[in-house]
């Protein structure tokens, strides 16, 4: 098409911006935001530490049981073979059942300093988990509220969003159907950019000049130009 109404061109433009800020709206309500993403991070990496000291305290625990069998084990088997020294015959055989005895002993006191580590290592990492626990708590409220304030935000943004639907079905309404058809076809190929000012000649497209005729064809807004380098609509606006 050749000839075109001004006006035209005018509405082409302001779909234009509607289009464009709503590209934006869309952006920004599919980009989960920054701050969400941190905390949430904390949080993951907060709750990790949780899990990872009630681990711990749970093999600790586990190690502490296995160690007071053994010990019980071993006083046992101490009173069984103090039971018989009354019976040894022999001082060799005394002995014998007397350095047996003691070498029990002494294991049995290795055990129970493994095991009194054991229970100051434990208390430690309660206190811990304990301080894990509040620190979860606290981001977990954090969250609750950075989502709250968003949803708010997101709200905000699709009323704005179905506005400018509104708007700019409107404003297509009141276009020229082949001028509008080019214009969706030139969109679809530039980012969505279907049509472009051109400022002091130069087009704000591309950035490129404009020859002088066709600027001075711009001027008098009442033919459809292509700008020669980024093949987007152009129009002529005051600088």
């Amino acid at each position: 098409m050749d000839k075109i109404d001004s006006e035209h061109l005018d509405r082409l433009a302001t779909l234009q911006e509607f289009e464009l800020e709503m590209g934006r709206l869309r952006r920004k309500l599919e980009t989960p935001p920054a701050a969400l993403i941190a905390l949430a991070g904390k949080s993951d990496e907060k709750q990790t530490q949780l899990e990872d000291c009630r681990s711990r305290v749970e093999e600790l625990k586990k190690e502490y049981r296995s160690n007071e069998s053994d010990t019980q084990l071993n006083l046992d088997h101490i009173k069984k073979s103090q039971a018989k020294l009354s019976s040894v015959k022999t001082n060799k055989e005394y002995q014998a059942m007397l350095k047996e005895i003691d070498e029990i002993k002494k294991k049995n006191s290795s055990i129970e300093d493994v095991m009194l580590d054991s229970l100051d290592t434990i208390e430690d990492l309660e206190k811990q988990i304990s301080e894990h626990e509040k620190d979860c708590e606290e981001l977990d409220q954090q969250i609750a509220d950075k989502k709250a304030v968003i949803e708010k935000e997101q709200e905000a943004l699709r009323l704005r969003l179905a506005d400018l639907d509104g708007r700019a079905t409107d404003v297509s309404n009141d276009i020229d159907g082949e001028l509008l058809r080019i214009y969706n076809g030139i969109k679809k190929k530039k980012d969505g950019v279907g049509i472009a000012p051109v400022i002091s000649a130069v087009c704000q497209g591309c950035h490129m000049n404009i020859p002088p005729q066709m600027y001075n064809e711009l001027h008098r807004r009442d033919s459809l130009k292509i700008c020669l380098w980024c093949d987007r609509i152009i129009y002529w606006k005051e600088g």
